[in-house]
């Protein structure tokens, strides 16, 4: 968590001589913690990217799709969210076991796995999985490491949002690590 703080903070440090609005710090619904929120409309990101030469780029996105979601095996089930980030779109992927409340585990913070989640794994699966990739993208590949936070029906300055996220990930890719920092949100999902 301290890591999602210090990324929230150094954001915030960031984009103070921005002209769109900031948000003041936001509090969790299930911590005493407090995180930064950017919000330019009612759905979008705003990102990161740092390449393996250390220069780095401040992307937007428009667009938060989802929640796409399937069956896994016995029971097993997923919900996907798509984010824009920049010209691509990366997906945060949640598998869990059957029985699961997922809107508890989804509003968890949670590790990104460095590996795909294969569909036969999720027959014997007992805690959730959480992935981040980018199936589209030229420049990062296969999964991210890192973390998630996510908080649904979250209040920011009076105005509901179904979904604030912020995640911290690294993917491998051409010539090096590319680290993809940064936060989502959505008004009605």
């Amino acid at each position: 968590m301290k890591n999602f703080l210090l990324v929230g903070t150094l954001m915030l440090v960031a984009l103070v001589g921005c002209k769109k609005e900031e948000i003041e710090p936001v509090s969790s619904n299930n911590s005493s913690e407090t995180l930064y929120g950017y919000i330019t409309g009612e759905q979008g990101s705003y990102f990161t990217i740092e390449a393996p030469d250390g220069s780095e780029t401040n992307v937007w996105g428009q667009n938060v799709l989802g929640w796409d979601s399937g069956n896994l095996l016995n029971g097993s089930f997923f919900h996907m969210l798509r984010v824009q980030v920049g010209d691509t779109y990366c997906y945060l992927k949640y598998s869990f076991p059957s029985g699961t409340n997922w809107e508890q585990e989804v509003q968890q913070n949670n590790n990104l796995t460095p590996t795909p989640f294969e569909l036969q794994s999720s027959a014997n699966m007992s805690a959730p999985v959480v992935e981040w990739y980018a199936p589209n993208s030229t420049e990062w590949t296969g999964n991210a490491t890192g973390e998630v936070a996510l908080l649904l029906n979250e209040d920011i300055e009076g105005t509901m949002f179904d979904l604030y996220g912020i995640v911290d990930g690294t993917f491998n890719g051409v010539g090096g690590q590319y680290r993809v920092h940064g936060q989502f949100w959505k008004m009605d999902i």
